[in-house]
C-alpha cells in the first residue's frame, strides 16, 4: 500500500524526510502523488525489495524481517554516526540506503 500525504510526517524525528518505507507493503510519502518525484518512488520499491528478500531468503517470518532490517538500519546509523559525527553523511551511508539509491534510476 502506497499513502500520500502522510501525517506521519509531521511527527519530529521524520519531519525532514519525504518519504519511508515500513514495510514490505507500506510506503508513505509527505506529498501528493503528483509531487513524489519518480527516482524517490524507485528507491522506495528499492527498501521494499529488500524487506521481500529477508523475507524469503533470511528470516522465518515477515516481523522477523521488519525488526532485522530496522535493527539492523539502526545500528548502521549509529555506527556511522560514531564515524562521520554527521547526520546526514551516517544516514546516506546507511547499508540499506545505499543499496536502495541504486533503484533510483530504474
Amino acid at each position: 500500500m502506497i499513502v500520500y500525504e502522510s501525517k506521519l510526517f509531521k511527527l519530529q524525528f521524520i519531519r525532514n524526510y519525504i518519504g519511508i518505507t515500513l514495510s514490505e507493503n507500506l510506503i508513505l510519502f509527505r506529498d501528493s502523488k503528483e509531487k513524489v518525484h519518480e527516482h524517490l518512488a524507485n528507491h522506495e520499491k528499492g527498501h521494499e525489495v529488500q524487506y521481500a528478500v529477508l523475507d524469503t531468503t533470511l528470516v522465518p517470518g515477515k516481523l522477523d524481517a521488519i525488526m532485522i532490517f530496522w535493527i539492523t538500519y539502526i545500528f548502521s546509523y549509529l555506527w556511522n554516526l560514531a564515524k562521520y559525527k554527521n547526520h546526514w553523511m551516517a544516514y546516506k551511508n546507511i547499508i540499506w540506503e545505499r543499496l536502495a539509491r541504486e533503484f533510483e534510476d530504474v
